[in-house]
């Protein structure tokens, strides 16, 4: 094959020239990322059973989900990991050269089959199914300047205002929020559960029943009778906002018509969801929010665009937050091009000159580096006397002359190609 083209040079310049014009349109439509994705497709599975122990998650809740994932097309091995928080996370891996978005679309087609045996605060929590990417294309950390604002606080914020319009821009893949929201917490005291026979199962119960939205109905609806001048819609109770409402909680009449609060038995507060994990940027409380990059996605364009959305936020943000950046990636990336770009020419320029004939580099460039740039080897010099063994005291690729250098009969440095020719010394040293 090699000697049809050789035979043939115009023909081979002309195929190189437009595998090259090819290159040169489809380069800009690349994706570009820190890394290629060479691994095997992932789907990820996020699920949270609050108060449960890593071993309950696993029984209850990582056990149902595997027994229904198994026989998906192309599915070679999953894999699980729990938390003693309640977090847990499966990682199914596709073959290589399967389609994501359709394995994306039958895990969730099994997962609907497990909801069923699963614990209703798992599926209350909800179950997240992304594609997985384990590496974070940017970190982005949010710190009250004049510390006015505490890590819950800056938490709840950016969960509440900043993390759905992040997660909504074009070549976000998934995201992982460093806090949480701010959550009504209620703590149990056991003695005084056991005062008054109670049990954690009546304290939930009672919440239940109480912590509700009601849809309270309309008044003069249609049809509506002859003479009905009024219509309005009933606004009925709302879910409980403040402390002091869970506190007045009813959880139990006893017989002599003594009532148990909820602030009888537990102390209520407001205070974050979770907390793990939490941030910290030069030793101040923070949040923080990684973003991880779709597959396929363009990492340059889709950092421009969550710039440009934080941007477009940060007029509405509290006084005196402010955002940083303790892990970007981007301007690894534009080196990367940069040096590509700069390098391609002069590759593409020596490899002409050296196929010409002649040399890219002037006349008073270093021989090494015109040696390297024509492809052909190069021996650095090495002192031989006249029976071609080195003489006493060199070594090899030292630029200092030994011993005894300076007659010119012990002195035989001469190039690869003549001592061959001469058959008289044996070559030493190594090519670049």
């Amino acid at each position: 094959m090699s000697a049809f083209f050789i035979d043939r040079p115009i023909f081979a310049w002309v195929i190189g020239l437009i595998l090259m014009l090819i290159g040169g349109v489809e380069i800009f439509q690349l994706p570009i990322a820190q890394y290629p994705s060479i691994a095997a497709p992932q789907i990820s599975i996020t699920v949270t059973y609050p108060g449960a122990s890593a071993q309950t998650v696993a029984d209850t809740v990582v056990r149902p989900i595997q027994q229904q994932l198994n026989g998906l097309d192309g599915l070679e091995y999953i894999s699980s990991t729990t938390q003693s928080s309640g977090a847990m996370e499966i990682d199914a891996t596709f073959k290589q050269g399967t389609d994501i978005n359709i394995a994306q679309v039958q895990v969730q087609n099994k997962l609907s089959l497990a909801e069923a045996v699963l614990p209703t605060e798992v599926t209350q929590q909800g179950i997240r199914v992304t594609k997985a990417t384990k590496s974070f294309m940017v970190v982005i950390g949010f710190i009250s300047a004049d510390g006015s604002m505490n890590a819950q606080d800056i938490a709840d914020y950016v969960a509440s205002n900043v993390q759905d319009s992040l997660s909504r821009v074009s070549g976000v893949g998934d995201y992982t929020l460093f806090g949480a929201e701010y959550a009504m917490r209620i703590w149990l005291d056991p003695a005084k559960l056991y005062k008054y026979a109670l049990t954690v199962g009546d304290v939930t119960t009672a919440i239940s029943a109480e912590n509700i939205q009601v849809s309270s109905g309309e008044i003069g609806g249609l049809p509506a009778s002859k003479g009905q001048r009024l219509d309005a819609t009933i606004i009925g109770p709302t879910r409980y906002e403040t402390p002091k409402q869970f506190e007045n909680i009813l959880l139990k009449v006893n017989l002599n018509g003594s009532q148990v609060l909820l602030k009888d038995v537990a102390r209520v507060e407001l205070g974050a969801q979770i907390y793990s994990p939490t941030a910290k940027i030069n030793h101040a409380p923070a949040a923080a929010i990684a973003l991880k990059l779709a597959a396929g996605a363009n990492q340059l364009a889709t950092e421009a665009a969550v710039r440009a959305q934080l941007a477009a936020l940060q007029p509405y943000f509290p006084p005196r937050l402010k955002i940083v950046y303790p892990l970007d990636t981007e301007p690894f990336i534009t080196l990367s091009i940069t040096e590509v770009v700069k390098t391609l020419p002069r590759r593409q320029a020596a490899a002409a000159a050296s196929r010409a004939g002649g040399s890219a580099f002037p006349p008073n460039a270093p021989r090494q580096a015109r040696r390297r740039a024509s492809g052909r080897p190069h021996f650095d010099r090495l002192h031989l006397d006249c029976a071609g063994r080195p003489c006493e005291g060199a070594v090899p690729n030292s630029r200092p002359e030994p011993a005894g250098a300076a007659d010119p009969g012990r002195r035989c440095a001469l190039a690869a190609g003549r001592r061959r020719a001469a058959g008289r010394a044996r070559l030493y040293g190594a090519p670049f």
